[in-house]
């Protein structure tokens, strides 16, 4: 039976990706606690899935790498366009803007893919979970992690410890892991949001169980503390501090909460409509209209028909998708 609600929360934070992204041309990141939340809630919604896989189909290598190399092959194909097609239109229409300040051409392809790809680029997620579905194995086959209530304190123990360790040192550089992509990206966010994710899928069961009252309420007071960290950040934009705390314990409960109501008629509908890559597309190319819209305004009021434009022009698109692998194609989701 497919999750409905946790599809629609898939096409929710994806939507969200726009919101934060949409300043992002501009420099500014004020709303980082948001997109904190929807990078761990989609490292936590790939592990949940690639268990459910592995339980029914067991572990390869073989299976595993081909996954890899068709997410690679997914990102690499959006990143080219983009910074090949999309981007060098439109410096020559607007100029160059404040980031990807390098123009890419295909003499300069494999230093600039090297550069830009995945450190500063926008689907750095996807790079990011390539590697954690390399190195799974070897939690995989630790059974203590599966079996024991209390192993979610490990991976728990890492995200608010690196969150400390931002705050009070503003850095994320340990030794030799003094890269932007493998320390921020993968060791200490990527790879433990991945361990939750396989931890709420062989403790399925026991976390159904919690009260949803406390889970309601324990959600909505985590939303106000976030609202708090996003003014937090405003009003310190110009120290390199990210106030995020907040957005680890809404990113697991938002995900429990799906599992605990899996029916929603609105996510049923949604999905028929959009398919199973709906959420996908919305997130491989929300950047494309995010950048073109942001051309067009030049004060602040216009930042939320920027963000309404741009989600409407993503689902837009993933619609269309949609119909032309199921009326076209004549593919099942």
């Amino acid at each position: 039976m497919r999750n409905y609600r946790l599809y629609l929360f898939e096409l929710i934070f994806a939507l969200l990706i726009v919101f934060v992204h949409t300043n992002f041309p501009n420099g500014e990141m004020y709303f980082d606690s948001i997109g904190r939340m929807t990078v761990m809630f989609f490292f936590i919604l790939s592990s949940y899935f690639y268990n459910k896989t592995l339980s029914k189909e067991g572990y390869t290598y073989k299976s595993t790498l081909k996954r890899c190399l068709r997410l690679f092959l997914m990102m690499l194909g959006v990143v080219i366009i983009y910074f090949a097609v999309f981007l060098p239109l439109r410096w020559s229409m607007y100029g160059t803007p404040k980031l990807f300040t390098e123009p890419f051409n295909w003499d300069n392809a494999w230093v600039f893919l090297k550069k830009y790809v995945p450190k500063h680029s926008f689907l750095w997620f996807i790079a990011s979970l390539i590697f954690c579905y390399l190195t799974y194995p070897l939690v995989y086959k630790i059974k203590w992690f599966k079996e024991n209530k209390f192993a979610i304190i490990v991976p728990l123990i890492i995200l608010v410890s690196a969150y400390v360790y931002r705050i009070f040192c503003n850095q994320y550089d340990w030794g030799i892991f003094s890269v932007y992509q493998v320390t921020r990206n993968f060791i200490i966010t990527g790879l433990p949001c991945f361990l939750i994710g396989s931890y709420i899928y062989h403790h399925e069961s026991e976390l159904k169980r919690i009260s949803r009252p406390v889970l309601y309420i324990s959600i909505i007071c985590l939303l106000g503390t976030m609202m708090a960290e996003c003014y937090l950040h405003i009003v310190t934009s110009n120290k390199p501090n990210e106030f995020y705390l907040s957005s680890i314990p809404i990113a697991i409960l938002s995900f429990v909460y799906c599992i605990q109501n899996p029916e929603s008629k609105v996510g049923e509908k949604i999905y028929h409509y959009l398919g199973s890559t709906g959420p996908t597309i919305v997130y491989l190319f929300h950047m494309f209209f995010v950048l073109l819209l942001n051309d067009l305004y030049k004060i602040n009021w216009g930042v939320f028909l920027i963000i309404l434009i741009a989600d409407t022009s993503a689902i837009i698109l993933a619609l269309g998708y949609n119909l032309f692998k199921t009326r076209v194609l004549k593919k099942d989701n």
